[in-house]
């Protein structure tokens, strides 16, 4: 508990009329009902700490009544987060508007909450957004719903289904997601060329991965060129804008102010959801169960066998190929700039790690899966982007399922927990100049890549993001073939990176200019 912040407090309660006049509201007189109110508000903060200390909670700093600690709504509210850890330890609490929410920064803490066999806090929080996301009923996604032998069976799908895509002769496709994301390279390295002077690459780097999305789902039945395209991008971009912090999540009494946006997000899901069935009835009539396509495919022989359990109506088939063909929209384009955005602010790095790469790969073939083996620093400089930059610092959001214990406190149901990899991934403790770009620290002496059990940009457990595998072979494709090409400088002279976090930390716009090595 904040003992000095409760003297504070208490100080202000004992004091005279006219020591508060005189010390706060030089301006007012004490019997208007702001004075009131400020009295009330003390009162408040100063019940609910005493409670906080009588329950065993987690200690944490004076929230304001109905509002609650303004630092999480504020920019890189991931960093001020973070940084309450310096006062009341790696277990703390805060409020945000109607919800209660403990942060654990520990590794310990972490490793401890996201593994925990009784799935205490394998819940999701029970958001608006969330709702308006999934036809108003957010149980029926993955990400938003708890998880229940439903979430489990589908989220599991996703696990097998990505992973045979990597592994083609194992499950029978008749492409590899590799040819996939390898023809998207190339198609916007093309691009790339084609650019005169300098610019950004963020949005490049989102049509690309919706194509491959889309294809992995329907592969027959999409076409990138199709004018829909552009549709379906403003859907997932809606979708994006609904996800990231919104404060009628915290503030129900907000909505109203939301409503045209809540509105057109519902409206672009219906006409995607809509599309999505005609690709759905087209692939029923017509796949070989011998000869799978694509994730469509996959699912409807997976639902024939029964793996579902019968657990899966058409609301659910609706929902799910609606979020998987919206996996990854915002992280892996958000990654794949960062690693451009970083290149170019370090050339010294660009060119170690194209020397590298035409060391171990030649100038004769592009670079494929088979030779990350082969490049340990390229991988190191991806994930030392991904450490530095930590896309997800809290991950997504966890729901107490019950009373708990935990790492010595009491945690109330429905106690909303944030599990800080950011402070993880920024711990002196564990890694040496936290702040510096240095990819060496993921390789040992022996220039081997080394990935430290503390570093879990995926996070752990049953909640670990299902589609790992695919943006690490998504961007590694990606990058590799790019640098291997092509070479990325600033648009003036140096280039400064600042970060951006909303549903994740994402880079501000920037500039660069990309060009052949053989020019």
């Amino acid at each position: 508990m904040n003992v000095s912040a409760i003297f504070s407090v208490t100080n202000l309660l004992f004091l005279s009329s006219d020591e508060v006049f005189q010390k706060y509201i030089p301006t007012y007189n004490f019997r208007t009902p702001n004075i009131l109110f400020l009295i009330f508000t003390f009162c408040v903060s100063l019940v609910y700490l005493w409670q906080k200390q009588q329950s065993n909670y987690p200690p944490g700093p004076i929230s304001l009544p109905f509002i609650g600690n303004l630092d999480f709504f504020k920019s890189k509210s991931h960093i001020r987060v973070a940084n309450l850890r310096d006062f009341y330890g790696d277990i703390f609490s805060i409020k945000t508007g109607k919800w209660s929410v403990v942060v654990v920064c520990s590794q310990e803490g972490i490793v401890e909450g996201l593994t925990d066999p009784d799935n205490n806090f394998d819940g999701r929080p029970d958001f608006m957004a969330f709702h308006h996301m999934f036809m108003g009923n957010r149980q029926i996604g993955i990400s938003t719903a708890d998880l229940d032998l439903k979430t489990q069976i589908k989220r599991d799908f996703v696990v097998d289904s990505l992973n045979s895509h990597l592994n083609p002769d194992k499950g029978h496709l008749s492409y590899s997601m590799e040819k996939l994301v390898v023809k998207e390279t190339l198609s916007l390295m093309c691009y790339f060329l084609n650019e005169e002077g300098a610019f950004d690459p963020a949005e490049c780097f989102k049509f690309a991965h919706l194509h491959i999305m889309m294809t992995l789902l329907f592969e027959d039945g999409y076409n990138a060129d199709d004018p829909i395209t552009h549709e379906i991008y403003d859907c997932f971009e809606e979708r994006k804008q609904t996800m990231e912090t919104q404060l009628y999540n915290y503030f129900p009494v907000l909505k109203p102010f939301y409503k045209e946006q809540i509105r057109q997000a519902e409206e672009r899901a219906a006409q995607l959801t809509k599309f999505q069935r005609i690709l759905l009835n087209q692939h029923k009539d017509s796949y070989n169960p011998n000869d799978l396509r694509d994730v469509v495919d996959q699912l409807l022989i997976f639902i024939e066998a029964g793996d579902d359990r019968e657990l899966l109506d058409s609301d659910d088939m609706d929902s799910f190929l609606l979020e998987l063909a919206g996996c990854g929209f915002s992280s892996v384009p958000a990654l794949l700039t960062w690693l451009i955005g970083y290149m170019a602010a370090f050339p010294d790095v660009q060119i170690q790690m194209q020397t590298e790469m035409d060391r171990a790969v030649g100038r004769e073939r592009f670079p494929t899966l088979a030779d990350q083996r082969l490049l340990p620093y390229t991988l190191a400089v991806i994930l030392e982007v991904q450490r530095i930059v930590t896309l997800f610092p809290f991950l997504h959001p966890h729901r107490a399922v019950k009373n708990c214990l935990f790492q010595g406190y009491n945690i109330p149901k429905n106690t909303i927990i944030l599990f800080s990899v950011w402070s993880l991934h920024h711990d002196k403790k564990l890694w040496k100049n936290p702040s510096k770009f240095d990819p060496l620290r993921f390789l040992d002496s022996n220039g081997q890549l080394c990935i430290p059990e503390y570093f879990i940009p995926f996070g752990l457990g049953d909640r670990r993001c299902p589609g790992e595998s695919l943006v690490n072979m998504e961007v590694f494709l990606f990058f590799t073939h790019i640098m291997h090409q092509l070479y990325v400088k600033p648009e003036g002279t140096s280039l400064n990176l600042v970060s951006d976090y909303k549903l994740i930390v994402q880079p501000k716009p920037f500039k660069v200019k990309i060009i052949s090595r053989e020019d």
